[in-house]
């Protein structure tokens, strides 16, 4: 069999970082003669891209796995192959194929660009790559595609965090250099057609801060001086003292949208301890000051993790306390999660119960809407740009440069043909109006256009 005569399926679970690695993958089937599907019913091959690195995670990735099973049992195509890759593959490949035996090939993290090659391997297909001058976009019947894509500047970590299973799934650190991005920028734009242009860039890794300012500098200006990208978006900061060199990088560039991705996991200087992570609260703070000290309208997005080994009510109040007092616009919080393979499992007692965690959490959460509230009071009837991510009949969603795609408010437009004549199209940036603020997202309108 030719790979010319097969088509595969890619589902993605996890974080971006996850959808670049199945973007290489992609690129790397098609390159060498595979079709794509966008039905996993009709597809060949069907690859799961998996996460692990919570316990919710390791769940949907299981649920998922046997959601896809069910679909390869279907008599439809007996030949249809499942292959399970990526991190919760390079965690439990043991357990894979121990528990569940229809898996028909497993692949961990690091040969994403080798797909193609692993898979003729395995079940000896003939790969027919594409001749010198053959367009992938000839093959492929593409889907409309967000504004935004996810490029991805450092494979891997080198820190050593309690909680994180992360260093042991994809390696030490490995920073990636500007031909690897303008690698990935060139397989992202091939996937796209005029109706789904590319408006904004937004770089991910396990550990941004590591990557050297100057290599960061040199991704920055490569996306600064493309036309049609108005928006740069980090994410993934840790909290150190790099982070002011950050800052001076977003003064300096303008397409760096006013926005800082920086989970502090903790604010009680003991937990952070034991976490292995930076313990220096007034650093915290400083960040925070110096960041709307250079742009008042920037917005901090982190994350806290409640429930670690040994974490007191009096530590909870650490996290509280920084709430009512610090401006921070967005707040993740996640459940302790006892991982076997970090430090936290060797060297602590997962002491905290599941109700005790939940019911911290509901209580932090509660406080962060408050103040959130106080913090969202202000844009109420203030013009703001606007990225337009999705055209429904009756309605237009749209983001503001503080807001990341899929995790962060949108902004929903009424779609009503007296007042919006315009056939606006996704990845339209116009001016817009805040109206109303419901509890976590925006009702607004389209005041005037910037530019398409």
């Amino acid at each position: 069999m030719k790979s010319s005569e097969i088509s595969f399926y890619i589902e993605t679970l996890g974080c971006p970082k996850n959808i670049v690695d199945s973007r290489t993958m992609r690129s790397n089937l098609l390159q060498n003669g595979f079709k794509q599907s966008y039905d996993p019913e009709n597809a060949d091959v069907i690859l799961i891209n998996t996460c692990s690195f919570i316990k919710e995670a390791q769940e949907s990735t299981i649920e998922t796995i046997f959601d896809v099973l069910k679909i390869k049992n279907k008599k439809k195509n007996k030949n249809r192959k499942v292959g399970i890759v990526g991190c919760f593959a390079q965690q439990f490949p043991g357990e894979i194929e121990k528990e569940i035996p229809e898996v028909d090939f497993i692949m961990g993290t690091g040969k994403y660009h080798e797909i193609s090659h692993l898979i003729s391997q395995k079940f000896s297909i003939e790969l027919k790559p594409l001749a010198f001058g053959d367009s992938i976009t000839k093959q492929v019947d593409r889907p409309l595609l967000p504004p935004h894509a996810y490029f991805r500047i450092a494979q891997g970590c080198s820190r050593k965090c309690a909680f994180c299973i992360i260093p042991k799934i994809r390696g030490n650190l490995i920073n990636f250099s500007l031909e690897e991005m303008k690698k990935q920028y060139k397989e992202e734009m091939a996937a796209r057609t005029d109706d789904s242009p590319l408006r904004e860039a937004i770089f991910v890794s396990q550990d941004t801060i590591s990557t050297s300012i100057e290599d960061l500098r040199q991704f920055v200006e490569f996306f600064q001086n493309i036309e049609h990208i108005k928006w740069i978006r980090i994410h993934y900061l840790f909290p150190d003292k790099r982070v002011f060199e950050i800052l001076k990088l977003m003064k300096q560039f303008s397409k760096i949208v006013p926005y800082l991705d920086i989970p502090f996991q903790h604010i009680s200087a003991a937990i952070l301890k034991k976490m292995n992570r930076p313990d220096d609260i007034e650093l915290f703070k400083d960040i925070i000051k110096q960041a709307l000290i250079l742009n008042p309208e920037i917005e901090i997005r982190t994350a806290f993790i409640i429930g670690f080994p040994g974490e007191t009510d009096q530590d909870v109040e650490c996290i509280a306390d920084f709430l009512r007092n610090q401006a921070i616009h967005k707040c993740s919080f996640f459940r302790y999660s006892h991982e076997i393979g970090t430090s936290a499992y060797e060297n602590f007692k997962d002491d905290v119960p599941d109700d005790i965690k939940v019911e911290r959490i509901n209580y932090l959460r509660e406080i962060h809407i408050q103040t959130r509230n106080e913090l969202r009071a202000r844009w109420i009837g203030q013009k703001t740009q606007l990225m337009l991510d999705e055209i429904n009949p009756n309605e237009i969603i749209a983001r503001r440069p503080q807001d990341s795609p899929d995790i962060d408010e949108v902004v929903y437009i009424r779609r009503d043909p007296k007042s919006l004549k315009k056939d606006y199209k996704s990845g339209d940036i116009v001016e817009g109006c805040l109206d109303n603020a419901m509890e976590y997202d925006w009702i607004g309108e389209i005041t005037n256009d910037y530019h398409t």
